[in-house]
């Protein structure tokens, strides 16, 4: 069985917890690919597989590092496990 299988209760990736959206704890150790909804499909803005489309939920710094390995992004706020970053 995946989670991908149509034999499921559960369908989508996510989950609303407290207001955030996260990823269920069944997926996070595959590999599998996340399919989210979209215009295409039959089911409204609310639809809890729409995450991607909603924009970014935690505000985030973007910086250079100083020791010349590249950029790097600090929260400003606090992010929950399982919580879905957007840069």
């Amino acid at each position: 069985m995946t989670i991908l299988d149509e034999d499921r209760d559960e369908v989508y990736m996510y989950k609303a917890d407290d207001g955030l959206d996260t990823l269920r704890s069944d997926y996070l150790d595959t590999r599998e690919p996340i399919y989210e909804c979209h215009d295409g499909c039959s089911c409204d803005a609310e639809c809890p597989n729409r995450v991607v489309e909603r924009g970014r939920k935690v505000m985030l710094q973007i910086f250079r590092t100083d020791d010349g390995r590249g950029w790097g992004i600090f929260p400003c706020a606090p992010v929950f496990r399982h919580r879905l970053i957007m840069v």
